[in-house]
């Protein structure tokens, strides 16, 4: 008795994992939406700023979208440890079990763009590059991460729902 205690003990709570990391989703979309509107408005607002207050605007924008970047990453870095630590041993489909690892190497390009961000904004401190060129950089650092998020939430989900029947 006590053995199957244990066991439906471990399968609620690999339950409310699951359960977390769906929700997860919906949190790294809106987290996502919200950087794409930061960096097309700093796209905006780069071409008209003039060396004064406005140009300070620009780059405090640059440096929350850079700061908004930073944690999606990290809550994108923690939701595949997650998933690939409590799904990965229950999927019985090889074609999910590859889309599962190509997911986890395409997150791998996440501290790639991290790596970018930092060395742009030290070129930009160093003056090695002007600002609109960091917020072109970020512009396309932020479309490709959008890509990553998209394709990652929407095989993700899928994995999910098909494997959700272990833990309940």
């Amino acid at each position: 008795m006590n053995n199957s205690l244990k066991m439906n003990s471990m399968k609620k709570k690999e339950s409310f994992i699951v359960g977390k990391l769906i929700r997860d989703h919906s949190e790294l979309l809106k987290l996502m939406e919200e950087i794409v509107k930061l960096a097309n408005a700093l796209r905006n607002s780069v071409s008209k700023a003039e060396v004064s207050n406005e140009f300070f605007n620009v780059l405090k924008d640059a440096i929350y979208l850079s700061f908004k970047i930073s944690s999606l990453l990290a809550k994108l870095d923690e939701h595949m440890k997650l998933e690939e630590e409590l799904i990965k041993p229950y999927i019985q489909d090889e074609r999910l079990k590859r889309e599962l690892d190509v997911l986890i190497e395409g997150t791998r390009r996440f501290s790639e763009i991290e790596r970018e961000i930092s060395a742009t904004l030290e070129n930009y401190r160093k003056g090695a590059i002007a600002l609109d060129d960091v917020v072109k950089k970020f512009v396309t650092f932020v479309n490709e991460l959008q890509e990553i998020v998209y394709q990652h939430v929407s095989v993700s989900d899928r994995i999910l729902h098909t494997t959700r029947k272990h833990f309940t």
